[in-house]
């Protein structure tokens, strides 16, 4: 409890003090001021609760003067006649009323007597406008699923505070119509348009941190509302299929999703927290508590004076902290603090690292995990929009337990996708840093990551896991299929092997390593290299021909930055020739 009260603590102070002064005039006083960004966010009305949660537990007058500003601030600035609120003041985007009808009703329900009277009453009348907004519009929304799981919740707790049973009414029929959503494997489905919509390969629209972050919490703070234990055990079944893709370090695996452009390594840059659902069950089952704990210590981690960063190398690239993720995220550990979640390290650990292989989304997503490897690969073919999500067979997250995440994927092409909610890197050009093989010949491109029709198959060889990757180097502008090419990643209790092999002959296999530019690389011979790093250590060996690092011959050992994921990585690449295969081997260890 004392950990997640400092962090809380931190992250509302650092609120206070971006908060606008009333000097700044009508339009911008009680606004909170963006450092990356450099605007006031539409959701800044988040930080609501958590402010009256610090008024209440400290008494400090500075928290309830914050809360009633950003109040009148929202309602100014970002409320509508109609009942609805915008995402922006120049961003109609109406749907994200879900999310301050559940704040606003939270806010109300726990401390309705620390508002003075005159902003108390237009609390509740917003509450009521917004509601009923919802309740009319929520049937037309054609969205991404989490806004009915949100609904069905903020639905809930507007009917409670305000005695309104067509309310609650309402938010139960959403709720038992988004566990719809719910897959054979476990997963959610539908953080894509139409939610619903099925590809060649049957794949659907799946997103972890959304997921974990926005709609479980929702399904299980709905059940814990109202009591319905048939919505509990559901959620908790879900809870434990997504795990699979929970790391030991706080980590959540996402760069396969199909929202993987607002991908932050502990979540998603614009949702809330797996706490709210992972603590809020952590007393009867102590590895979801886990979870909740090492996910909030991650973000302890991405902490820097006060403000949450989007992944844990973002200060060091010299990139600003956008402050929606503090903002979220205060309210999360908030809401769970006043609901007495208290947040600690269960006293036996749970094993997340159990061996074995896992397939999910009709298969084309794989998993691979032994005591010290994790290992994702994906060749899913739906696509939220054009170089989003990486596919083609090529490794999501390559993850190691003495040195963390080694390979990550991220989007093909960067570029704000959410422009309110995204944000353009200092650090230019922006590479893509999924690993795959490229070739270019003449004026015709191909690269693994567009192949659609990639086929994976998995096996269990001499006592460590394989799979192997089969398609065609393909373009992003056409349906082209070029030379063919095989990936074949060998997961076992020493090592990871990565083996690439193409027809072109003209290819390189990319292999961008997470690397702080902190760390110190050693060139061991042309096949080999080290990396040292924080009393940790990576060597990537090349069985044939010579392990190439992009920009090496300047004698600089330079990073490159990815906004997703929040990594900066190492650009190691080999060449190919042409059918002749190349193998890579990963080894890690502790100083």
């Amino acid at each position: 409890m004392i950990q997640q009260m400092n962090l809380l603590k931190d992250w509302t102070d650092r609120l206070i003090y971006l908060q606008m002064p009333e000097s700044s005039g009508r339009q911008f006083r009680g606004g909170i001021l963006c450092p990356a960004c450099i605007k006031i966010h539409g959701r800044s009305m988040d930080a609501l609760f958590p402010f009256l949660y610090m008024a209440k537990v400290t008494g400090e007058e500075k928290y309830k003067k914050a809360a009633d500003e950003l109040f009148w601030w929202s309602e100014y600035n970002v409320t509508r006649s109609d009942g609805s609120m915008v995402n922006d003041p120049n961003n109609d985007w109406r749907g994200i009323t879900v999310f301050m009808v559940t704040q606003l009703a939270e806010s109300l329900l726990f401390f309705e007597d620390l508002l003075g009277g005159k902003t108390r009453a237009a609390a509740r009348k917003r509450l009521e406008d917004s509601s009923s907004y919802l309740c009319n519009m929520i049937d037309g929304l054609k969205t991404n699923v989490n806004y009915y799981f949100g609904c069905g919740l903020a639905l809930e707790l507007a009917g409670a505070y305000l005695n309104n049973d067509g309310f609650r009414k309402k938010g139960k029929e959403l709720i038992y119509r988004s566990i719809r959503y719910i897959g054979d494997d476990g997963l959610i489905f539908g953080e894509g348009k139409p939610a619903d919509f099925i590809t060649r390969k049957g794949c659907r629209p799946v997103d972890i941190g959304y997921n974990v972050e926005e709609s479980i919490p929702s399904l299980v703070q709905y059940s814990l509302s109202t009591g319905d234990e048939y919505i509990k055990k559901i959620a908790v079944s879900v809870m434990e299929a997504h795990m699979d893709f929970f790391l030991p370090d706080g980590g959540w695996d996402n760069s396969f999703g199909t929202r993987n452009s607002k991908w932050t390594y502990w979540g998603s840059r614009t949702s809330d927290g797996c706490q709210l659902a992972y603590a809020a069950l952590g007393k009867e089952r102590p590895e979801f508590m886990e979870v909740a704990y090492r996910n909030m210590m991650l973000l302890k981690a991405c902490t820097r004076d006060g403000l949450l960063y989007g992944g844990p190398m973002y200060e060091e690239a010299g990139e600003e902290a956008c402050v929606h993720h503090t903002i979220c995220h205060a309210k999360m550990l908030a809401i769970c603090s006043a609901k007495g979640y208290d947040i600690e390290m269960p006293v036996k650990s749970y094993d997340f690292m159990k061996k074995g292989i896992r397939k999910y989304i009709c298969d084309q997503v794989v998993v691979v995990k032994n005591q010290d490897w994790y290992v994702s690969c994906s060749a899913v073919d739906y696509h939220y929009a054009p170089d989003s999500t990486p596919g083609g067979g090529s490794i999501g997250l390559l993850w190691n337990r003495q040195y963390g995440p080694v390979l990550a994927a991220t989007m093909t092409r960067y570029y704000l996708l959410e422009d309110a909610n995204m944000q353009i890197p200092k650090s230019m050009p922006i590479h893509c840093q999924t690993p795959g093989i490229q070739r270019s010949v003449g004026e015709q491109a191909g690269f693994s990551v567009y192949d659609d029709n990639a086929e994976l198959e998995t096996m269990e060889s001499e006592g460590f896991e394989k799979i192997v990757v089969n398609g065609h180097l393909s373009s992003r502008d056409s349906d082209n299929a070029y030379e063919r090419f095989q990936f074949t990643y060998s997961v076992m209790e020493t090592c990871c092997r990565i083996t690439g092999r193409t027809a072109a002959s003209h290819a390189i296999l990319t292999l961008p390593v997470i690397s702080r530019k902190s760390d110190e690389v050693v060139r061991i011979a042309n096949e080999e290299i080290k990396i040292l790093s924080e009393g940790k250590w990576l060597r990537i060996r090349c069985q044939k021909g010579r392990l190439r690092i992009r920009g090496e011959e300047t004698g600089n050992y330079h990073r490159e930055f990815h906004p997703v994921g929040g990594f900066t990585y190492l650009p190691v690449y080999a060449e190919l020739t042409e059918d002749e295969e190349i193998a890579v081997e990963l080894t890690a260890g502790q100083k």
